[in-house]
């Protein structure tokens, strides 16, 4: 499935109404980054993350929307770039800035039908990302694990409490 395709999300959203499936837990946890200078990025690596770090998202909350339950949970899932602009991480930071925009404005637009909606803004965790832009791993990034654990802790709240946004990062690699 191609997520940056709506006509893909449609049809998963198709196969889940079609099949009685309402949603609890939405997380929306997608990202690539192109890490070089803004004056040196290509236009089509500004377009991939745009649409992927972002439109994705969008479009996969707005086809979704529908079938998330009444006390449902969206999580999005940002980034420490959500809030600090990083040299050579330009266009990367500004889809997830804007991400955070969207998440806030959900929340408040989302409240009167009970739905949470939570962002996670991590530092660095071993991803993809790191290994596709040539970063060795090291001992103080954070672990997807250490993440799911956030997620399920937002999950595991009691119906009327909502996490905004939350930092995570590692005890040695504050950003």
């Amino acid at each position: 499935m191609n997520l940056k395709k709506i006509e893909d999300i449609q049809k998963l959203r198709n196969f889940l109404a079609k099949n009685s499936f309402k949603i609890d837990v939405l997380v929306n946890n997608v990202g690539i980054a192109y890490v070089k200078s803004f004056e040196n990025i290509e236009f089509f690596e500004i377009e991939e993350q745009i649409e992927l770090n972002l439109k994705s998202i969008i479009y996969t909350t707005k086809i979704i929307l529908e079938l998330i339950n009444e006390n449902g949970i969206i999580v999005n899932m940002g980034s420490i770039a959500s809030k600090i602009g990083f040299e050579n991480w330009s266009i990367y930071s500004a889809s997830k800035f804007a991400l955070r925009g969207l998440t806030q404005s959900l929340r408040k637009e989302l409240s009167s039908k009970n739905i949470r909606v939570s962002l996670i803004l991590p530092g660095a965790v071993w991803t993809p990302i790191w290994e596709r832009n040539n970063f060795k791993k090291s001992k103080d990034m954070l672990s997807p694990d250490d993440i799911a654990m956030v997620v399920k802790n937002i999950i595991e709240l009691p119906k009327h409490v909502n996490i905004d946004e939350i930092i995570i990062t590692h005890v040695k690699r504050a950003y």
